[in-house]
């Protein structure tokens, strides 16, 4: 009878002992595997949150929930800005919110720290994959000294209003293994959100999408090597040829075009601006060819030159510009003199 007794105890003490694990483990955030080789810059842009997962949540409670990604070269910040709607709410009132984050280390650039102070011990944010054109799917945990101790939550997002059953079921599966219990990943209604069809603010507005982009220079007999900035705003006025902005900004007199002549998306781009003013000169045409690197082959070079010609450019008159000993850090710098870390706003 005492063997049957200590036995019987024994039992108890390892499910006890295995309970107080599982307790203890649910404590603290999983070791997530973070997508590698992530491209920051081509997962911006407008979003539709199809699926989502809230530890605290066991009801789907929202609809309508859309997001807008973008980075900014002034501050090295990426912005989204996201709006949704209550499912209950008889009004469909718009409602909208932000987080920013820093990405703490560049060799992993998928993972971000949440910088905000009102959130109370270590909040991590991951991407654990993307298509970039297509779908992504981001995870979210906070570990704190309140109850809950953790927080987890698990976004699906998608290009387009609607995404296929099997990638859906092959994104969800990436999530059981960091704790996620799909059971709970509610669908969010995308239908009959914005009868106009066109994409909305949130604001109860209808505004039309800009493009900014921040850049930094030095003239190249400045002696002084002083850094010069500035900005130029586009509006984008329709998202069916989405290669083609205009500028937003009222200092431009006339028509001020920008065209998005070609770009491999990784490695160069190719723009060309063209204005048609009233005054002399009457028109204004400027090229710009991009690339990720400081260098780009001579072959990809001339390729993209000889693009331009039949647009009235005179390629003999494109410039080189000399991007050698810019940044002797050799860090990604501000452009203002001042190294900063990497930040994710989340509107």
């Amino acid at each position: 009878m005492r063997s049957f007794s200590l036995f019987l105890i024994l039992i108890l003490l390892m499910v006890g002992s295995d309970g107080v694990y599982r307790y203890k483990r649910r404590e603290r955030c999983p070791k997530v595997k973070a997508m590698r080789n992530f491209e920051l810059s081509e997962m911006m842009g407008h979003w539709f949150v199809i699926q989502y997962f809230a530890s605290t949540e066991e009801a789907p409670e929202y609809s309508c929930m859309r997001s807008v990604f973008s980075f900014s070269h002034d501050d090295l910040t990426v912005t989204m800005n996201f709006t949704y709607i209550y499912a209950d709410d008889p009004f469909h009132e718009i409602q909208q919110g932000n987080i920013t984050w820093i990405i703490p280390d560049f060799a992993t650039s998928a993972h971000w720290v949440h910088a905000e102070d009102i959130y109370e011990g270590i909040y991590n944010t991951y991407i654990i994959d993307t298509d970039y054109k297509s779908w992504t799917l981001i995870m979210h945990c906070a570990e704190k000294t309140k109850d809950p101790p953790r927080y987890l939550s698990a976004l699906l997002l998608s290009r387009e209003q609607q995404l296929g059953v099997n990638v859906i079921n092959f994104l969800r599966e990436k999530l059981p293994r960091y704790d996620i219990d799909i059971s709970f990943m509610f669908p969010i209604d995308q239908g009959k959100c914005d009868e106009s069809g066109s994409k909305s603010t949130g604001l109860g507005v209808e505004q039309p999408m800009k493009v900014t982009m921040n850049f930094t220079y030095i003239y190249a007999d400045d002696p002084f090597h002083e850094i010069q900035q500035g900005n130029i705003t586009w509006i984008i006025p329709d998202f069916a040829t989405s290669a083609h902005w205009v500028h937003a900004e009222d200092i431009y007199e006339g028509i001020y075009n920008t065209y998005i002549i070609d770009t491999d998306y990784k490695s160069w781009t190719l723009i060309m601006h063209c204005a048609e003013k009233t005054k002399d000169p009457p028109r204004y045409l400027s090229a710009l060819l991009l690339s990720r690197e400081q260098q780009l082959g001579v072959n990809v070079i001339n390729f993209l030159r000889e693009k331009l010609p039949r647009y009235d450019i005179d390629i003999s008159f494109m410039f080189p510009i000399d991007q050698g000993k810019c940044d002797e850090s050799g860090s990604k710098s501000t452009g203002l003199g001042v190294e900063q870390p990497m930040k994710v706003i989340h509107k």
